[in-house]
């Protein structure tokens, strides 16, 4: 075995303005545990208790669902192709009063089944599903007693859909969670962002709160909106519609204090509900880690729990005008085996229209899932991270002493001899997921199996292969070089760094290693059964644009 060094020239990485600032990662992160609070360190005692579930789910169904579906990404003369439908009210500058007349007051989903709803989440292999129940436009999509912005008083629609929603995921052994948007609430008096009709703190101030100027406005967001709405709407989304996870966000535009209220409120109403890290501005505060939005890669977490979240389109709710940037199915079953074969949770986006049914472009892809899902659930429920080295042909999960090998079309050997390589175990037995077909295989020392492939794969993209072994398994991070075929070193799949380099946000413009000046590099460890020349590639760019 040999280490292949990738060091580089200076690098400054080209940054893309996001839909909304804060849909990245945490800036900073909790260090020291002994500087949180008694309540936060007390709560991570049974954190492994309340994530049980959540981790053996490992694939769950997003969906943004509101006003703005009814708008579907027009308003008037505006459009909004490749953007962020749920944001259409802030874009258009929208008045409260018309909002209620062109989305939230006609806001009658009479095609809305929340049994269909369960069961495509349930067929595609996913296990729980997180809904919004209020997103920035502060509307509530269910019967709030703590609000008359809600289907109830503003929509006057006399069903719950919530309620039905959180009785067909019980129904059907669903995990049922809702997104909520503890910090902003646009058309409430006392908030932030609003600023086209309210004397709202601007988006871009930075930190309002900290500003002489604001520190009445302030106590007014603590007592007026905090207090009197986002609490006793968390506390009544756990107490009657029975939340099992709580999806916050945009936690920069309050102070760190504030959304700590919010949070210990949670915890207290609900000592079992999976909390993300959203909830504040500082990681290590929630129950796991979250990815960026959209990216298109994940880099190898070190922490046990994490969740990555991707759209089917650009926008997260249903917008019209983005089906030119419709994500494949077979790029997002790419993105789910990747993620869980790192450790984590893959939540999906789906994007109802404001009639309640969902497109056509989105029942395609609850489809490709769901066939896939037919043989392969087994591989992603309940698994663990890859607990060997990365391989060249595809992905892999773990469950107690079984490897679950996803092999990838393109890199099904012509020969018909898979390799896998890093593991030390003996393999009492090989089948392909796909007819439970019984596979013949050879232990070539050196870390080394071979396993004998039918001649064409089982799938289109990614065929499953159950490995199980004499114990469980064991072995290194030397990847196993193909001669046969093109080897690819990606930086979202090794740890080895040193110096500056470090994987950027992944997303499709951003999906590269930065930092690589002078004393940084990036390390793979690979192996080699058999003599041959290579030709290496390197893709950088010295200026950042990739």
């Amino acid at each position: 075995m040999f280490l292949f060094v990738a060091t580089g020239v200076s690098m400054n990485p080209f940054v893309v303005c996001a839909e909304d600032q804060h849909d990245e990662e945490a800036s900073t992160r909790l260090e020291n545990m002994e500087d949180a609070p008694q309540w936060w360190k007390d709560s991570l005692k049974t954190l492994d208790e309340r994530m049980e579930w959540w981790e053996d789910a490992r694939f769950g169904l997003f969906m943004h669902w509101g006003p703005y579906s009814v708008l579907a990404g027009e308003y008037k003369e505006d459009t909004y192709s490749g953007r962020y439908a749920e944001h259409i009210a802030r874009f258009s500058k929208i008045p409260k009063q018309d909002y209620v007349e062109h989305a939230a007051g006609i806001f009658h989903p009479e095609k809305f089944d929340a049994e269909q709803w369960a069961l495509l989440a349930k067929n595609a292999g996913m296990r729980y599903l997180v809904i919004t129940a209020k997103h920035h436009d502060g509307f509530a999509t269910y019967h709030s007693k703590f609000s008359e912005f809600d289907f109830e008083d503003t929509a006057h629609w006399d069903r719950d859909p919530l309620m039905e929603l959180t009785k067909a995921c019980k129904k059907h052994g669903l995990h049922f969670g809702v997104y909520y948007s503890h910090v902003q609430d646009w058309y409430e008096k006392y908030n932030v962002v609003n600023n086209w009709e309210l004397e709202h703190p601007d988006r871009h101030a930075g930190k309002w709160y900290e500003k002489a100027e604001w520190k009445d406005y302030l106590e007014k967001v603590r007592t007026e909106y905090v207090r009197k709405k986002a609490i006793p709407q968390i506390k009544e989304l756990i107490n009657d519609y029975g939340v099992e996870v709580f999806y916050f966000d945009t936690p920069p535009y309050f102070p760190h204090e504030l959304n700590l209220e919010i949070l210990k409120a949670t915890r207290e109403a609900g000592p079992n509900v999976v909390v993300n890290e959203r909830v504040t501005d500082i990681g290590g505060f929630g129950d796991y880690r979250g990815g960026p939005d959209t990216p298109y890669f994940y880099p190898v977490y070190e922490e046990r729990y994490w969740e990555g979240q991707q759209t089917t389109t650009n926008s997260w709710g249903y917008n019209k005008h983005d089906e030119g940037n419709r994500k494949t199915p077979e790029f997002l079953l790419r993105m789910l085996i990747d993620t869980v074969s790192k450790g984590g949770n893959f939540l999906l986006n789906f994007s109802p229209m404001g009639n309640g049914a969902f497109c056509e472009g989105d029942l395609e892809t609850f489809q490709y899932f769901a066939d896939w899902a037919k043989d392969h659930a087994e591989s992603i429920h309940g698994v663990d991270r890859n607990p060997i080295a990365f391989q060249n042909w595809g992905f892999i999960t773990a469950k107690g002493n079984v490897l679950y090998l996803h092999v990838h079309a393109d890199n099904w050997p012509a020969n018909g001899e898979l390799k896998l390589g890093g593991l030390d175990n003996d393999i009492k037995e090989a089948t392909l997921m796909a007819g439970n077909r019984s596979l013949e295989f050879e232990n070539l020392g050196s870390g080394i199996h071979s396993i004998v492939l039918p001649e064409k794969p089982a799938h289109p993209l990614f065929t499953g292969i159950k490995v199980v072994c004499q114990g469980q398994p064991r072995g290194d991070d030397c990847r196993l070089i193909d001669p046969r075929a093109r080897n690819r070193f990606f930086g979202y799949d090794t740890t080895e760094f040193a110096g500056n380099a470090r994987p950027s946000g992944g997303k499709k413009d951003r999906a590269y290693i930065a930092g690589m000046g002078h004393g940084s590099s990036v390390t793979w460890t690979v192996r080699v059964d058999q003599p041959a020349t290579y030709n290496v590639q390197v893709v950088y760019d010295p200026f950042g644009y990739v």
